[in-house]
């Protein structure tokens, strides 16, 4: 599975599964934008749809804007188009962390 790490956690009756790290930059986001998002799941997307409840975390912005802040690291973000992604993985919820959403500026 390309950057996706997944723990699935059993409870009687439910099935948990929380993704984390999720950056679809680089080959992985050239991989959606060419319609193989079932490719960047490989052979655990069947653990992915077999849940009652998912948990992704995106490590970057869905943004088309190409205004980094400065900053030190790398400013992260991949097209708004990978979504494609997060819903062939049947997520239900997805999550990014604030600090995450500041490494693009703001519209003047």
């Amino acid at each position: 599975m390309e950057c996706i790490r997944n723990e699935v956690i059993n409870m009687p009756g439910i099935r948990f599964l929380f993704a984390g790290d999720f950056c679809p930059i680089d080959r992985v986001e050239q991989m959606i934008l060419d319609g193989r998002s079932e490719d960047v799941y490989g052979d655990a997307l069947p653990q992915l749809h077999n849940k009652d409840l998912s948990v992704i975390n995106l490590e970057c912005p869905l943004t088309e804007r190409d205004s980094p802040i400065p900053k030190s690291g790398p400013n992260l973000r991949a097209r708004p188009e990978v979504v494609e992604c997060i819903k062939t993985g049947k997520f239900d919820i997805v999550s990014l962390q604030t600090t995450t959403l500041q490494t693009t500026a703001p519209p003047l």
